[in-house]
């Protein structure tokens, strides 16, 4: 697991979006269906042979990022099998 402290703590949270928020833009953007919004994204990743990790942020006593262990495309297909965003790590 990768962790993030100290200096690039801070620098590290601006450049992060949460996860729940872009998906909230993209089914704004696209159909208002969080299911088709999912199936567009897992498909321009794909397209592109891109692959993006996901990462966590803790507060509390030490701060920290940390790199989860699902990629992108996997919280997808995962939202896609439940139907919504009751499993999203954050």
């Amino acid at each position: 697991m990768t962790s993030l402290t100290g200096e690039d703590e801070s620098r590290s949270q601006e450049e992060f979006i949460s996860l729940y928020d872009l998906l909230e833009w993209a089914k704004n953007s696209y159909s208002d269906d969080l299911v088709a919004t999912t199936y567009d994204l897992i498909s321009i990743l794909d397209e592109n042979s891109l692959s993006a990790d996901v990462y966590k942020y803790f507060d509390g006593i030490k701060p920290r990022t940390v790199k989860a262990e699902k990629t992108l495309r996997a919280y997808l297909l995962d939202i896609n099998d439940k139907y919504g965003y009751d499993m999203l790590p954050f």
